[in-house]
């Protein structure tokens, strides 16, 4: 019995050991604005005493193919189309007074057709900030590439879909594999040419949802495929996701995971990190709102810092905390909000393991 018990007790010990020695390595590799987000966030605070980690300002939401897993490509956004102002970007950076961890200029369209998108790009850079553009390249000719390089973008990431011809056609509908590969050989042999590590490129790749399939192995096996096609070339990180369901929006959809809606709610951290805005300059409450269900502010109105705690995003962090989030459209149904994410979401399965921890 005795043998036994401290059997167990030596188990207990040990655990309690790793779990001490993981928080100390998790806090040790928080950063700043990290610590003060989860800080914020675990204190249930609404209005923040820190800028927006991540800000997004969408230059379109047109786009030139019909990809499936996407609700703009698939049809489903209703909202007016159209293409972002100069003065609506100006004021959005010329109010900054702290430097973001990401300014992503996309959102629910493909950057490279808003017609000054270099511009864009060189506005971003004379106020100090790192642009970045997530794109399809299907207009990523070397004309374009040679504007957008000069003009000062600090990344780009490309969306390079499926593991055959085939599949990334069937993806990408409307894309031309071949051209697409070229176009992005072509901007890594410039800049490779240039010997600069600017801009930082990305290969991200969306894999469709096979049933069963993605239960037994990782995505990122595939990566050997993507570096294959790209060998030699400056690429800076090749990445792998899984097709989610947009908030529900697309569940049911072929390719698709589906959500994964059970369990126990948590607090989303969005509402403490990012500040998204739409072409219009109108505020909304993620990336994910691509058709504005929730608007929370105007930048034309409103100070970038006087939207970020507004009463509208002060009712958004509330409404986690108490559980209230049917209130906000979208939210509901968002798969990231509950306690059981897909098991392929390492990312957010980390990010609630230091939410449990406190750390």
């Amino acid at each position: 019995m005795c043998i036994m018990a401290n059997y167990f007790k030596t188990k207990l010990r040990n655990a309690l050991w790793k779990a001490q020695h993981f928080t100390r390595a998790v806090k040790k590799n928080l950063k700043d604005r990290d610590r003060s987000l989860v800080k914020a966030r675990n204190r249930r605070k609404t209005v923040l005493d820190y800028g927006p980690i991540n800000i997004f300002v969408d230059p379109t939401n047109v786009c030139n193919l019909k990809c499936p897993m996407c609700p703009t490509g698939a049809g489903l956004t209703k909202s007016e189309k159209g293409f972002l102002d100069h003065a609506v970007l100006i004021k959005v950076v010329s109010e900054l007074k702290h430097t973001p961890k990401t300014f992503g200029l996309w959102l629910a369209g493909e950057p490279l057709l808003h017609p000054q998108i270099d511009g864009l790009i060189r506005i971003c850079a004379q106020h100090g900030i790192k642009a970045t553009l997530h794109t399809n390249a299907t207009k990523l000719t070397p004309e374009m590439s040679e504007k957008i390089i000069n003009a000062g973008l600090y990344e780009i990431s490309f969306s390079f879909d499926g593991r055959t011809v085939q599949e990334y056609e069937m993806l990408r509908t409307g894309a031309d594999f071949s051209k697409v590969v070229d176009n992005i050989c072509a901007f890594l042999r410039m800049k490779q040419k240039r010997c600069s590590p600017l801009p930082r490129a990305t290969v991200q790749n969306i894999e469709a949802y096979e049933k069963g399939r993605h239960n037994r192995r990782p995505l990122y096996e595939k990566r050997e495929l993507l570096e294959e096609k790209f060998r030699d070339l400056p690429v800076d990180e090749f990445k792998t996701i899984l097709a989610h369901a947009w908030s529900g929006v697309m569940d049911g959809t072929e390719y698709v995971s589906p959500s994964h809606c059970k369990g126990k709610r948590w607090v989303c951290d969005v509402p403490y990190r990012d500040l998204t805005f739409n072409w219009k300059g109108e505020a909304v409450t993620c990336c994910g709102d691509l058709d504005n269900a929730n608007i929370l502010g105007d930048i034309k109105k409103e100070n970038l810092y006087e939207i970020w705690n507004n009463a509208n995003f002060q009712r958004f962090r509330a409404a986690m905390h108490r559980d209230e989030i049917e209130k906000f459209a979208l939210c509901k149904d968002c798969e990231r909000i509950w306690a059981d994410p897909h098991p392929l979401d390492y990312e957010l399965r980390l990010e609630m393991l230091r939410y449990k921890l406190r750390v």
